[in-house]
């Protein structure tokens, strides 16, 4: 299963107890992260941050076993929505002006002046 399942399974094991543990699984992984086809994201990998991190990981295994599917499935539209939108990459802001219908998008950690600059030119 893909790290975008993955983090599915971790948040609904943890959101009813303590949402905020989940964020210490998603830091974790984001420290961990490799390069694409590096094999960083396997799931045993996962499951071993799972577990590092304090989460139950026999709940999380359970979690992806009896959801798998429907996650694959949110993964599969949530990236198709990213894709309609031209987003390619986290984290991704969309400035949008509802008086003139114009719109920027910000994509990846960018500074204050990025976020500034988008305002200032929807603004005119």
């Amino acid at each position: 299963m893909a790290c975008g399942g993955a983090a599915k399974a971790v948040w609904t094991t943890v959101a009813g107890d303590n949402p905020n543990h989940y964020w210490d699984w998603h830091h974790a992984v984001f420290k961990q992260q490799g390069s694409k086809g590096s094999g960083w994201a396997e799931r045993s990998k996962l499951l071993d941050i799972t577990e590092r991190v304090g989460i139950d990981v026999n709940k999380v295994k359970s979690n992806i076993d009896a959801h798998r599917k429907q996650f694959e499935r949110q993964v599969s539209n949530e990236t198709t929505a990213a894709n309609q939108a031209s987003i390619r990459g986290t984290p991704a802001f969309y400035i949008y002006n509802r008086e003139t219908k114009k719109s920027k998008t910000i994509i990846g950690a960018q500074p204050y002046s990025q976020y500034r600059s988008a305002i200032r030119s929807l603004a005119k």
